[in-house]
């Protein structure tokens, strides 16, 4: 099924791919009609994203765990167990905050700018910290992406593995 050039199947899975114009049509449509009150949706940082994901924890999995296929699998859709496609979310067990699928299934988007100039990935003069990107895709079309997919099994699927997406995001 396609929903504007995303694999969007319904309520219960992942988009697992789509353009960054569809995501940011669906936040602006979302924070018209359900939020008047000054709250808005916005795509996380990449520190709020490691926030979220981590959970209070400080290992390489928010299960205070490290990465191995025998702590990963009951968290998280990877290379090994997933069969090469993306879950319905919810099948894993979820974070201390409660959250699903923060490591593994699909790489989500964040909104701090990539560059392939500096290696962790940050602008020039950007806040280390808790740095604040444009949501504007590189010169390839690429935005980073935090916590791994389905496809992979090594840092990436971790709490603080980091990524920049494939490109096209445009």
């Amino acid at each position: 099924t396609s929903w504007n050039g995303s694999s969007f199947k319904d309520d219960a899975n992942p988009v697992n791919a789509a353009y960054l114009s569809t995501f940011r049509s669906s936040i602006t449509e979302q924070n018209m009609v359900n939020f008047t009150n000054g709250f808005e949706l916005d795509f996380p940082t990449e520190a709020q994203w490691e926030f979220a994901c981590r959970a209070g924890t400080t290992s390489e999995l928010y299960t205070g765990q490290s990465l191995s296929t025998v702590n990963l699998d009951p968290i998280a859709w990877h290379s090994i167990n997933s069969e090469q496609m993306a879950h319905q979310v919810g099948l894993k067990l979820p974070n201390a905050f409660g959250l699903y699928d923060m490591i593994g299934n699909v790489y989500e988007a964040c909104s701090d700018n990539w560059s392939d100039t500096k290696p962790e990935g940050y602008i020039d003069g950007a806040s280390v910290t808790d740095p604040i990107g444009s949501l504007a895709p590189d010169a390839s079309g690429r935005l980073v992406t935090r916590g791994g997919n389905f496809g992979v099994n090594n840092y990436f699927c971790t709490s603080a593995g980091r990524n920049k997406s494939g490109g096209g995001w445009n």
